[in-house]
């Protein structure tokens, strides 16, 4: 018998203000106009992410629609509370399709 592959799930954490940076990072684009979140999905799964999950939370409304299909949504509501708070948004969404294990790209 074979054991089953594992199942990893990818977790982008995209759900802060970047205060630092000018405005949510969810929003960035590379100088070709590229999402940087389209670039963190692609890397998930080209490492080998059966599932993607983008963590958002600041910018959420306009990020969704950057999402490339296939990656699924999931909205930190406590996002300003710090980094955690996406974290435990993205475990949690993991948890709930019983993945195996996780790759988190901050």
């Amino acid at each position: 018998m074979t054991p089953a592959t594992p199942a990893v799930c990818g977790i982008v954490l995209a759900a802060g203000a970047g205060t630092r940076f000018g405005g949510p990072k969810a929003l960035a684009r590379t100088p070709d106009g590229t999402p940087w979140i389209v670039r963190a999905v692609d890397a998930l799964w080209a490492g080998g992410c059966d599932e993607v999950l983008v963590v958002l939370g600041a910018g959420a409304a306009e990020a969704a629609a950057l999402i490339p299909p296939g990656a699924r949504m999931v909205v930190a509501d406590d996002w300003a509370e710090g980094a955690s708070a996406s974290l435990r948004a993205g475990i949690a969404a993991a948890r709930q399709r019983e993945a195996d294990a996780v790759v988190i790209l901050p």
